[in-house]
């Protein structure tokens, strides 16, 4: 076994000055040396019999530990200036409270053991805490700079006050996370897909875009939610739009069973609905605003579309209950009818768009006459 000298580690350095534990030697590796001071970056990745960081340690740079099985220990008073890499440590319990602030990255995916993290953590860039089943609280006040990603983190219940991300917020498939502090603040996107014990959502929560996909215990959304970009609600159990929810990008309610209908004061200003295999949704918003995409395959018990519809691409594959398209449709691109078996096609809806916007039709389908204009002239 070996533990490097301050001149062994001076040795090793390479161009830029940083350390890289070789592949011969890291299965014999076990430690630096207690007081070290290294200006650059040390890497030593896959040395899987180095058990502690010393206290004393001092490393300017960034600090690579991924994949060092046996570690259990980094000494509360290590100093690390750039980012932190312990993914894979399996036996590592806890980040020392000397580590609270991370100038770039802290990456710990798959620290099976990982329980404790420092209070107030605050990290610059990305922190990455994936698929460690022991961690049960995120630290109050903590702050990421860019991304944060805590997917099958299956004993976390809270997004605790105070959490702030600068970018995307990812906490994907985690069975016991129940509750959202409504301080939350996030950049970009919030997604808690497949987080099947969460059923409520903070009013006040501030988030750019938010994914609910697959929480099956998500029932209903706050009045006054606002959500400036994209809401996507796949595969619920929604059931009913709440009074003055924002939405201003993308809506994807696909798959939601329990919808049948748009609240009148619904602010959608968004350009793309999609509302795929609703299988209960009955009708559409009364007003719509001009959509780019509108997809509605599968919704069975859609009867009729909304007056005054304009849109760049729609797609009604398998709405077997509509009847008959509006007089007044308006499509930009294309629309398909495919399997909208003996569906009423208005003849102005065929001659306002030949040409330039394509009609996939239905095997079987009817022809509207053309209404005549009020007191045209007649031959």
């Amino acid at each position: 076994m070996i533990k490097l000298t301050e001149k062994d580690m001076e040795r090793l350095q390479d161009e830029s000055c940083n350390i890289l534990i070789p592949e011969t030697m890291r299965s014999l590796f076990v430690g630096f040396p207690d007081e070290v001071v290294f200006p650059f970056s040390i890497n030593a990745m896959n040395c899987v019999n180095i058990k502690s960081i010393s206290a004393r340690n001092r490393i300017c740079g960034s600090l690579t530990l991924r994949g060092c099985t046996s570690l259990a220990t980094l000494g509360d008073g290590l100093f690390v200036g750039e980012s932190l890499d312990v993914t894979g440590c399996v036996a590592l319990t806890s980040i020392p409270n000397s580590l609270r602030e991370i100038k770039r990255d802290l990456l710990l995916s798959g620290c099976l053991s990982m329980r404790d993290l420092p209070e107030g953590l605050k990290v610059k860039s990305n922190f990455y805490a994936n698929d460690c089943p022991q961690l049960e609280v995120l630290p109050k006040g903590l702050e990421v700079g860019l991304l944060m990603t805590i997917r099958n983190c299956e004993r976390i219940a809270a997004i605790p006050d105070h959490v702030r991300v600068g970018r995307d917020l990812i906490a994907d498939r985690c069975p016991n996370l129940k509750s959202i502090s409504g301080d939350l603040i996030v950049g970009g996107k919030a997604s808690f897909k497949s987080c099947h014990s969460l059923q409520d959502i903070p009013a006040t929560i501030n988030v750019k875009s938010l994914c609910l996909d697959d929480c099956t215990n998500i029932r209903f959304l706050p009045a006054g939610l606002n959500i400036p970009d994209n809401l996507s609600l796949r595969d619920t159990k929604f059931q009913d739009f709440p009074r003055n929810l924002t939405v201003g990008g993308l809506i994807d309610i696909s798959g939601c069973q329990w919808v049948t209908s748009f609240p009148d004061d619904f602010n959608f200003t968004g350009r793309i609905l999609i509302a795929e295999n609703c299988q209960n949704l009955i009708e559409l918003p009364k007003s719509m605003p001009n959509l780019m995409n509108m997809a509605l395959d599968g919704c069975t018990s859609l009867t009729h579309l909304p007056e005054g519809l304009n849109v760049y691409m729609l797609s009604l594959k398998g709405c077997t209950g509509l009847k008959a398209l509006p007089r007044d449709l308006r499509v930009s691109r294309s629309v398909d009818l495919r399997g909208c078996e003996g569906i009423s096609i208005p003849q102005e809806f065929i001659d306002a768009h030949e040409g330039y916007a394509r009609i996939l039709f239905p095997k079987t389908y009817d022809i509207l006459p053309a209404v005549k204009a009020e007191n045209a002239p007649t031959l």
